[in-house]
């Protein structure tokens, strides 16, 4: 049986990732590979010579506090991750949500994505797949609007007037999380099997400093403006304020992701901005006439299997018909313990907002982007 290493370290940019160094008793063809230049090769390598044990077939404790210094890290890849659980035993997963796109360039209106970890009891060779949120798209110009964020962050629309006078929103963030089903990120049956959510920040939008929605907690932020989207919540998504002369049409945030208001060809010169993604996507800014500006987007929720206040979806859910159990365990019954969940403005959620701790700091530069990081703890 031959099991191949393809990557431990930070930087890692391969959208599969297959860590097998289990200790069995017939895995005498261990290969390695070193295709990744952050390997410390001398280390892994004197480690794996080691790995197996002809007499006991245990594994080598020299390995295995290797790992626990040197946690799994993925960064942004657009696309999911393949994860092989090495070693049965408890890991702390911690995940970072995106930052919406910064419409005016200034970060004291961004929304930002959130913060959530556990430890969690997983089997070895168990696959996990990974789903790092991507930073919304910043606006190009006065009458463009910028993209949504990988994996749930909505774009925002495009102003039909082409002038200065114009305001045009960002897109919003995505959302990061660890699902037990692969496929494309919006595909239902993946959607359903989340386990860990960290929300995506709401868009800002241009000529204005008022504060776009950040992610939740177990609610997304409103945005700080009149014309507005709200942040997302655990059975729904976020909505958007409506009155006479503004669009609402498609702009509630949606089971996994929020959605964008579809352009328009003439009418409204000022459109609002993208809802973040998330457990539930937050509600995406309303288009507006005359002098009123375009709304700001909502943050996307959080949520985490087993984190008191979590709202769980039931196995037999539909895309057109979600039910949800009013119990915090996911139906899978993989259930995360010491959990920890901080919104986009460093707020610590219990079962309801506490007091600001600030947000942890990934372990590289993200630009925005969302991040994952998988430690072992032990057996």
């Amino acid at each position: 049986m031959k099991k191949v290493i393809l990557g431990i370290l930070i930087g890692l940019s391969l959208s599969t990732i297959s860590v097998v160094a289990i200790s069995l008793c017939n895995a005498k063809d261990i290969e390695y590979k070193a295709s990744d230049t952050n390997w410390d090769v001398d280390t892994v390598e004197d480690a794996l010579n080691d790995l197996y044990n002809e007499n006991s077939c245990d594994v080598n404790e020299e390995f295995l506090t290797y790992l626990k210094k040197h946690p799994f890290t993925f960064p942004y890849v657009g696309e999911s991750i393949e994860y092989d659980v090495p070693f049965s035993g408890t890991y702390l997963i911690e995940l970072w949500g995106a930052d919406d796109g910064s419409a005016n360039g200034s970060t004291t209106s961004q929304g930002q994505g959130g913060y959530v970890s556990g430890e969690i009891k997983l089997k070895n060779n168990q696959i996990l797949y990974i789903y790092v949120g991507g930073a919304g798209g910043a606006n190009q110009n006065s009458y463009t609007g910028g993209k949504g964020g990988w994996n749930g962050g909505a774009t925002a629309p495009n102003s039909y007037f082409k002038n200065a006078g114009s305001t045009v929103g960002a897109g919003g963030g995505g959302a990061t999380d660890i699902r037990l089903v692969g496929g494309e990120w919006n595909e239902f049956e993946s959607l359903k099997s989340r386990i860990m959510v960290a929300g995506g920040g709401g868009g800002a939008i241009t000529l204005s400093s008022n504060k776009a929605g950040s992610a939740g907690g177990l609610v997304g932020y409103n945005g700080n403006h009149v014309h507005t989207g709200y942040g997302g919540a655990q059975t729904e998504g976020g909505a958007c304020y409506s009155s006479s002369n503004l669009t609402t049409s498609n702009c509630q945030g949606s089971f996994g992701y929020a959605n964008s208001i579809p352009y328009y060809s003439s009418r409204y010169p000022n459109t609002g901005a993208g809802g973040g993604g998330g457990y539930y996507g937050g509600g995406s800014g309303p288009s507006a006439v005359g002098a009123n500006n375009g709304g700001l987007g909502g943050g996307g929720s959080s949520f985490i299997s087993g984190h008191d206040g979590c709202n769980a979806i039931l196995a037999e859910s539909t895309e057109s018909d979600i039910k949800h159990s009013s119990d915090s365990k996911h139906y899978s019954n993989l259930v995360f313990t010491n959990t920890k969940m901080i919104d986009g403005e460093g707020y610590e959620w219990t079962n309801v907002k506490g007091e600001v701790v600030g947000l942890p700091e990934p372990d590289i530069e993200t630009n925005g982007n969302g991040f994952a990081k998988i430690t072992y703890i032990g057996q």
